[in-house]
């Protein structure tokens, strides 16, 4: 999301806006070298408030907050800002000259946008480089994309998710939407040039807008798909241009330079009321709403952003208190620097979001997590941003990297953000350690008693009429071996003279009869070994990023090869959201006389809290269905993980285990 930068004077007062789109101000220095200057326009900051808003709203759903399932639309806002100012700029330049100067127009962009863009890219490079070698292979080609401005047709192409991506996220996967207004920049002063040159297309440039809109709208209800990844339509810019589309038709019904006349005490109570209502239905649908949503996407972003057309409106006129409020200083400040907060708050919450999860309290976590978004921000502003868009390139180089107040800027730029690696590594290292510690005391334990972890208690299991299972004490067989896995990542266990002894003394007698089988993904790989030693007649198809839409297809050929046990076990969730549509038809795919068992997970990505939902959900609606809730049972416990907070280590697997064992014997009892 790119953002408008406002003119400071040298007394630091707002005069007005330049001619950038969503949200950034530039300090008014001098005439730029080279680029002749747009008719001024007057600064409107209710709409640096409605694009904090935005920014928040973005970063409050990244970081996973239930009450912001609906942050995703933040983006929706962002779409019809840009439409709106950067047709406002087009249209008020053709009317002072009856020209268009498209090079100006581009050269404007780049300056505005690239600086803090490259030096985005240069530094979390730089990162993986020393810190995540790993993700490396993958960050350069979404790197690639991401400045040639196709990164969401990037990710179309490769079937990249924006809503499951835990195994190996992208920390680039935001510059989506950064790609579908660059291409509106390029696509869009072409065509306003065209419409204007020729009187015949002119008068119809506003119909042939709205119709634009309509289509678009009309193709994401079209796509969208209930039971599928809403990804395509969510990255598309065929299905997102209708936003951008609004917001232009508006510019050209209530362009800036209207909203400067004293209104009515009537039609202004009219405006700041209709402004009103417009924002409490955008707040509510970003808290009410979720990416899985089907109504978002069938109507429901083409409601916002008309609702986002009229809160401009009323925050844009002069004569309105509601533009007033939305313009307050804090709201003003983030809204100037939401460019920079929205390219670094998704690498941050991605690099630091599974270490924080290391036993640091969640609100402690969003604290740190703020601070750096906001103080790499105004960084970034500060010593990049404002730099370049003071002047043109040429001037920037002059004044700037060889004087001797820039070597200064520079040279606190390079401290900083040595600061900022260093405190990403202490991070880690400490997140280590808190690991670290506990699996080392397990280690000890082991040594000294020959013995695994034991004897765990916990009331995590319940069944569905309101019936609490507590789990008994259990040792589980330590140095149990993994059974022959297909490649299909199916293990299948059987009767024999040769597993009886290994197994035997977990074995009860109700277990020994029933046939489970287990359905799952990463995590179901982990507690293989130990739940096939748990039972005699076992079936287990574990693979590594499986979502919930594959599971069906699983179901149907077990059933098919009659291979489908008497108790199902479902462990999905850890890499995307389950809808409780997608459970109700495997539920009832795998009929009412087959007992499930599903669980709820433990996942540090914005899908969490969804996913248990629908598990509980599911558990509540089906008498045949029974929740272990892993979520619960492993809350205040990074012993039982991996460091990634997420897969688990032979405590958690153990544990998980016995939790599963537990309800597998309240069923067959």
């Amino acid at each position: 999301m790119k953002h408008t930068m406002e003119h400071l004077n040298d007394k630091d007062k707002f005069q007005k806006i330049d001619d950038e789109h969503v949200a950034s101000l530039t300090i008014h220095s001098k005439k730029t070298p080279g680029l002749s200057r747009a008719p001024r326009r007057r600064y409107m900051p209710g709409l640096d408030g409605l694009r904090a808003i935005a920014v928040l709203a973005v970063i409050f759903y990244h970081l996973g907050f239930p009450w912001a399932d609906g942050g995703l639309l933040g983006v929706s806002i962002f779409f019809v800002l840009s439409g709106y100012l950067i047709t406002d700029i087009l249209l008020a330049e053709w009317e002072a000259r009856e020209s268009i100067s498209l090079k100006v127009f581009w050269l404007r962009r780049a300056r505005r946008l690239l600086p803090a863009l490259f030096f985005t890219l240069t530094v979390l490079f730089l990162w993986l480089l020393f810190f995540r070698p790993a993700m490396l292979a993958s960050f350069k080609g979404d790197a690639l994309a991401a400045i040639l401005y196709v990164s969401n047709w990037w990710y179309i192409f490769h079937h990249l998710s924006y809503f499951q991506s835990y195994e190996n996220p992208s920390l680039l996967t935001h510059f989506w939407s950064l790609a579908v207004e660059e291409q509106f920049y390029v696509i869009w002063p072409l065509f306003v040039l065209y419409a204007l040159r020729h009187p015949k297309v002119r008068r119809f440039l506003f119909g042939i807008t709205i119709v634009g809109a309509g289509l678009s709208v009309a193709l994401m209800a079209v796509l969208y798909q209930p039971e599928a990844d809403p990804s395509r339509i969510y990255y598309g810019t065929d299905t997102r241009a209708f936003s951008i589309l609004i917001g232009a038709a508006l510019a050209m019904v209530l362009p800036s330079k209207k909203l400067t006349c004293v209104l009515s005490r009537g039609t202004r109570i009219l405006l700041e009321a209709a402004g009103t209502l417009a924002l409490i239905i955008i707040l509510s649908m970003l808290v009410f709403t979720n990416e899985y949503d089907g109504f978002i996407y069938q109507g429901g972003m083409f409601g916002l952003s008309v609702a986002t057309a009229v809160v401009i409106a009323a925050a844009a006129h002069p004569s309105t208190w509601f533009g007033k409020v939305l313009g307050i200083l804090p709201l003003r400040w983030l809204g100037i620097r939401s460019y920079g907060m929205y390219l670094w708050q998704y690498p941050i919450i991605i690099l630091s979001l599974n270490n924080f999860d290391a036993g640091i309290p969640r609100l402690a976590r969003f604290i740190v997590e703020m601070v750096l978004i906001i103080a790499v921000s105004a960084l970034s502003f500060e010593l990049v941003e404002s730099p370049f868009r003071s002047g043109a390139v040429s001037s920037f180089f002059k004044n700037y990297i060889f004087s001797k107040s820039a070597s200064v800027k520079w040279y606190i730029l390079g401290i900083m953000s040595l600061s900022l690696i260093i405190a990403f590594a202490g991070i880690e290292v400490y997140a280590q350690s808190r690991i670290q510690k506990p699996m080392h005391a397990a280690a000890i334990q082991k040594k000294e008693t020959g013995q695994s972890v034991s004897d765990i208690h916990h009331e995590s299991v319940s069944k569905t009429r309101g019936q609490n299972i507590t789990s008994e004490k259990h040792k589980t067989a330590a140095g149990a071996k993994a059974q022959p896995v297909s490649k299909s990542g199916t293990v299948n266990k059987r009767p024999s003279s040769t597993t009886k002894s290994a197994g035997e003394p977990n074995l009860s007698a109700v277990l020994q009869r029933q046939h489970v089988t287990a359905i799952g993904d990463s995590i179901m790989e982990d507690i293989k070994p130990y739940l096939s030693s748990r039972f005699r007649y076992i079936t287990i198809n574990a693979k590594e990023g499986r979502h919930i839409e594959e599971a069906p297809a699983i179901v149907s050929q077990m059933k098919n090869n009659g291979t489908l046990g008497n108790i199902v076990i479902l462990e999905l969730g850890t890499n995307g959201p389950v809808t409780i549509n997608q459970m109700n038809s495997l539920i009832k795919q795998i009929g009412s006389k087959t007992q499930m068992i599903v669980t709820t997970t433990r996942v540090p990505r914005p899908w969490e809290d969804q996913v248990n939902q629908t598990m509980r959900q599911s558990a509540a609606a089906y008498p045949n269905v029974t929740l272990v809730d892993w979520y619960s049972a492993s809350s205040g416990h990074p012993d039982y993980f991996e460091p990634d907070m997420v897969h688990l280590n032979q405590t958690g697997s153990q544990i998980f285990t016995n939790l599963l064992v537990n309800a597998a014997k309240s069923i067959a009892k």
